[in-house]
């Protein structure tokens, strides 16, 4: 009975979750959706096999079920682009004006893809070899600990409709912009360091922090030209600081600075924030932002800002790990697109249980029976506790019928 409860209580919450998603959807296409949910969260798969291994009936073949979910995926007659639109605005009231959006790019590498449709070449992050794939615009809401997927979308070069890599971030940001306004701090690594989406964010006015690869030529209030690199090694406005090393369990000494600049093109008051971490380990990090710094603690907040871009490093993480990002096996990108993007919300949802109801999702998590001193990363474990109760359902046709329905 305390399971059928709980059941109960997470298909209400599913339903609340996806309505504002799927207003504008059919009766079809909304069943499709949750159906398919369900199915990438008990399996933790997005294999279109193992998906309707966990959502069948045993009144219906199961080749059937895999041929319907393969028609719907593939059918010409609906597109993720307006279900993206309204998980944005779904999601708005979480995106505060210090909220920080790390935007990057990631890859769905397919070493032994032949048959995959429009297949580019992208550099795995995981072994640093090229190899045949797909790149992933990803984008992700960072607030408190929590990390909230906002966009996932595959796209490859090779695709006729595809205009190009950095129309296809322009048009990402764009739509950002769009969804929340003037709302957070956008952050990007190194490989975003270019004149295009540089004058984009400045045009759109968005708030943002950059880091730059060195070379990139910047003016000081004096009209004088250089390198970043090189205004960082005659930086003199410098100060010792302390920060916790997670890694190595210590404090390590690091001096920080800032200067005011601006692009040798555009008026916009700009500063350069360093890190510089003496020693053989040590290294230099320089950040270009529009944010305003006028000391040294607004450089350390840029500093930290910038850092918690590595929450988009979890969430991919989580997304490769727990629903199987990069083991479809469908092979239009269309559909991998819609494959993908509903990964997204299953793990979206997921973070929402634990912003909005977490004694719920505590129970989840208990249900999954983790270890005693597992601490943190409750998506992990709050993905097991929901695999187990879909399971449970999965056993019982009446309850899985239910489930299904809403």
């Amino acid at each position: 009975m305390a399971k059928q409860t709980l059941l109960g209580d997470f298909s209400a919450r599913l339903n609340r979750f996806l309505q504002p998603i799927l207003q504008r959807s059919d009766k079809p296409r909304r069943k499709f959706v949750r159906q398919t949910l369900q199915g990438i969260l008990a399996s933790g798969s997005l294999m279109v096999t193992e998906i309707a291994r966990q959502i069948h009936l045993r009144s219906t073949a199961l080749d059937y079920t895999a041929k319907r979910l393969c028609r719907q995926l593939k059918a010409p007659t609906w597109e993720i682009q307006t279900m993206q639109e309204l998980h944005l605005e779904s999601v708005s009231p979480l995106i505060r004006p210090d909220t920080i959006i790390p935007v990057d790019l990631t890859d769905l590498s397919k070493p032994r893809g032949r048959r995959f449709q429009y297949l580019a070449l992208v550099k795995d992050g995981d072994t640093g070899q090229i190899n045949p794939g797909y790149w992933c615009m990803e984008a992700y809401a960072v607030t408190g600990g929590d990390t909230t997927p906002l966009m996932l979308e595959p796209f490859s070069v090779e695709d006729p409709q595809t205009p190009g890599q950095n129309l296809v971030i322009l048009d990402a940001l764009s739509r950002l912009k769009k969804a929340f306004g003037n709302h957070g701090i956008y952050t990007f690594d190194r490989g975003f360091d270019g004149g295009a989406i540089l004058n984009h964010l400045l045009d759109k006015n968005l708030r943002f922090i950059l880091r730059l690869r060195g070379d990139r030529h910047l003016v000081l209030s004096e009209n004088v030209h250089a390198a970043a690199v090189d205004i960082t090694d005659r930086l003199r406005q410098l100060k010792e600081r302390l920060r916790w090393r997670t890694s190595r369990r210590r404090f390590e000494t690091h001096m920080i600075g800032y200067q005011a600049v601006r692009l040798p093109v555009r008026p916009e008051p700009l500063y350069l924030v360093v890190s510089i971490i003496p020693g053989k380990e040590g290294g230099v990090m320089m950040l270009l932002t529009n944010l305003e710094v006028n000391s040294f603690g607004d450089a350390e907040r840029v500093l930290l800002g910038y850092a918690r871009r590595w929450k988009a490093e979890e969430g991919i993480r989580l997304l490769k790990q727990e629903v199987g990002l990069e083991g479809f096996r469908i092979r239009s990108l269309e559909a991998i697109k819609r494959l993908v993007f509903l990964a997204m919300l299953a793990i979206a949802f997921l973070v929402m249980l634990s912003l909005r109801a977490l004694s719920f999702a505590e129970r989840l998590v208990r249900l999954g029976k983790p270890l005693r001193r597992a601490k943190g990363a409750i998506y992990y474990r709050l993905t097991r506790g929901v695999r187990k109760l879909l399971t449970l359902a999965a056993s019982n046709p009446s309850l899985i019928r239910s489930l299904q329905n809403g």
